[in-house]
């Protein structure tokens, strides 16, 4: 604590007119000297400038102040990681006596301490450091700690939170030792062509006590398939996978735990590819003639990527017809074959003006509903 003792000014007026008023009081005191032969004249411009001069003083309201100073300790922040990554090991339990050591260290050197939290889901590091900024206005910040063990989501937003030139140490919770195999996708594609290989990059990484062997990796599809192959530790490498079918399949890629190791989490990823066909297969079942069959055909046809099967039922199996089988220009709706095996080959099925009249069986319906649940498409237009 520091007292000092100043004497300052408050003027009642603007220091210009007190300029004007000491300028009349210089004039005054000049007439004394002129007039000092006669004495009443000049006793009488003197009393005038003594008035002037206490006016003068009184406008300027000399005043005595008395500051007294007391330096504020300066803050030391530590943001503290509390993420689920936190929790594997003895990384919290380094973090917590960390705290303590460094508090106490702290407060020896008159520091006030503040600690925050951050996590990786709702407050990240550089709003958790912002926040505590804010609520401490009032003191200057001597440093920020941070304490993690090294997955900081949003750095940069933690470098902006930080004031110029005030310094940033990093203490890492956690075994320098501790042995941890993870998988990193390097690229994928979202989206393939169904029956064309889709190349997917990715490498193994290994921390701690590492032998140098390929690794084991795992691949397997929606489809049932696996692949086995070996692959070095660091090195990026490219694998291939083939769609069978349209619509979302994921792709499980795996890698065998590390002899030791804590988390197995990051050992395996799970990719979806949306797969489409380059051409559009279409089956179009009209149940009977009508003009709106032709603005279908246009709108299909108009596309060259799609593949268009149109028929129409022109004659019902229970039909009574004058002339003889070999006369009619008919071809027999291929019920069992395009709803059976060739099905899934299609991409849409449009059923236009159709009623249930005898031509689709049960188990047709059957293979339609397995067709949707498949991932098959399906539109009805009546009326």
């Amino acid at each position: 604590m520091m007292t000092q003792t100043t004497m300052t000014f408050a003027p009642a007026l603007a220091w210009p007119l007190l300029a004007l008023l000491a300028l009349w009081g210089a004039v005054e005191l000049g007439r004394v000297v002129v007039m000092r032969a006669h004495l009443r004249s000049a006793m009488a411009a003197g009393l005038r400038f003594l008035a002037v001069l206490a006016i003068l003083v009184a406008l300027a309201r000399p005043q005595r102040l008395e500051e007294t100073e007391r330096a504020l300790p300066d803050r030391l922040i530590l943001l503290v990681d509390r993420s689920a990554s936190m929790r594997i090991g003895k990384r919290q339990t380094m973090a917590d006596e960390a705290v303590r050591s460094l508090a106490a260290a702290a407060q020896r050197e008159g520091l006030v301490v503040e600690t925050a939290s951050f996590d990786d889901r709702e407050q990240p590091a550089g709003e958790a450091l912002r926040q505590a900024r804010l609520a401490g206005e009032d003191r200057a910040l001597a440093a920020v700690i941070v304490i993690t063990d090294g997955l900081i989501q949003d750095p940069d937003r933690l470098r902006q939170a930080l004031p110029g030139g005030r310094p940033l140490h990093l203490l890492l919770a956690g075994d320098p030792q501790m042995r941890d195999r993870r998988l990193v996708i390097e690229s994928a594609p979202p989206y393939a062509v169904v029956g064309r290989p889709v190349a997917i990059r990715l490498r193994v990484e290994e921390s701690g006590q590492t032998d140098g062997r390929e690794i084991p990796l795992v691949i397997d599809t929606q489809d049932g398939g696996r692949q086995e192959r070996l692959v070095p530790p660091g090195e990026p490498v490219t694998i291939s996978v083939t769609p069978r079918r349209r619509g979302t399949s994921w792709v499980s890629l795996s890698v065998a735990a590390a002899p030791a190791e804590d988390v197995t989490a990051n050992n395996r990823h799970i990719l979806q590819i949306e797969a489409v066909r380059d051409r559009l297969r279409v089956l179009l079942v009209s149940g009977e003639p009508h003009p709106g069959e032709r603005a279908w055909r246009e709108i299909l046809k108009s596309d060259p990527a799609v593949d268009l099967v149109h028929f129409t039922i022109l004659r019902l199996v229970e039909s009574q017809d004058p002339a003889r089988p070999e006369e009619l220009s008919l071809i027999p709706f291929p019920t069992d074959r395009l709803f059976g095996k060739e099905l899934a080959g299609f991409d849409l099925v449009i059923f236009d003006r159709y009623r249930l009249r005898g031509v689709l069986q049960p188990g047709h319906l059957d293979a339609i509903r397995d067709y949707v649940l498949a991932g098959g498409s399906l539109f009805v237009a009546s009326g």
